[in-house]
């Protein structure tokens, strides 16, 4: 998106009240995606800034993004960036400019720092899991059903698997019929459902002011909490350590659940190897098929953790014998 100036200047002026100012100043923000663009727009040097976001029809994730924050931030009370203004029309959004501060860009911290970080962006998150499936006042993603989690698993053999294996095609695209992966989709579809974020990693986290924020939730759907946890503990683009990981998971569950830590484990364990396979179908196909090679890079991670993952729940054991590394193309 090429914002005029001028024209940009006269959008300001209709619809956000503030002084008159002399000059403008657009700063693109790299990282946008989903058919949107965002820029950082300032008035008057060392004044106030604001990021807009402009977004294109062709998701309608994208057309959800106003009602959800407004839910998210007044009726939740969930940390969001503040909406200044919206001028539907156009697909423009004025927000809140939150820095360039997220979590993982402090990932090398020490540990007693980042701690508490990764603590007060899971207290964040409950307030979203606390809120059980029912009506509420916006339109929310599809929710996790049975289909939901069979299109992650083909997602991942075909953008993964297929690619990767080097058993024969018809073995791999038997580990996808085979019983044990319909079963834990139809296991997980049958749990209530929550609200989740969708795409809890630590690049959609931000740091301001001390506070944590939740930005990208436009996914928002009802599915199962255990599904954004895996995605934060074991996201590919930063490492804690797994002892780390299982303090957190402790620590969420210390406050915020009632079920048994062995149950919440194993559930935990499912969401995360249904989790992991969809990030994977993703990387191979923003990698291969949508020229973003940069995804490729976090496959031998996510491939990783896939692994401990199944390993640590005992789940879907044909799996984990067609992930060793004799039988990949990746390690």
């Amino acid at each position: 998106m090429n914002l005029d100036q001028a024209e940009l200047a006269q959008h300001a002026r209709s619809f956000l009240t503030f002084d008159a100012f002399d000059t403008i100043q657009t700063i693109p923000i790299t990282g946008g995606g989903s058919g949107r663009t965002f820029h950082r727009v300032q008035f008057r040097p060392g004044g106030q800034t604001y990021v807009i976001m402009q977004y294109a029809h062709d998701r309608p994730d994208n057309e959800r993004f106003v009602p959800v924050t407004r839910y998210l931030g007044a009726e939740l009370h969930v940390a969001v960036p503040k909406l200044h203004a919206f001028d539907e029309e156009r697909c423009l959004v004025w927000l809140q400019d939150l820095g360039e501060i997220d979590l993982w860009s402090q990932r090398l911290q020490s540990w007693p720092l980042l701690e508490p970080l990764y603590q007060k962006t899971l207290d964040e998150v409950w307030k979203l899991h606390a809120v059980e499936e029912g009506d509420i006042p916006c339109e929310l993603e599809p929710a996790f059903t049975e289909g939901l989690y069979r299109w992650e698993q083909e997602y991942f053999y075909e953008h993964f698997l297929a690619h990767q294996s080097r058993m024969k095609p018809t073995q791999v695209e038997a580990l996808y019929e085979s019983k044990p992966w319909k079963e834990l989709a139809e296991e997980l579809a049958a749990l209530p459902r929550h609200l989740v974020h969708r795409d809890f990693q630590s690049r959609n986290i931000m740091i301001y002011d001390g506070a944590i924020y939740l930005i990208d939730y436009q996914g928002l759907r009802w599915g199962r909490p255990e599904y954004d946890l895996a995605s934060i503990l074991l996201d590919p683009y930063i490492s804690i350590g797994s002892e780390r990981r299982g303090d957190l998971l402790r620590y969420y569950h210390s406050l915020h659940r009632e079920d048994s830590w062995d149950d919440f484990k194993l559930l935990y364990w499912k969401c995360a190897a249904q989790r992991l396979m969809q990030a994977l179908g993703a990387y191979g196909n923003l990698g291969r098929n949508l020229g973003k090679t940069e995804f490729l890079e976090s496959i031998p991670i996510a491939l990783s953790r896939l692994r401990f993952v199944l390993k640590e729940g005992d789940l879907l054991p044909d799996l984990q014998e067609a992930l060793a590394e004799e039988k990949l193309t990746v390690n």
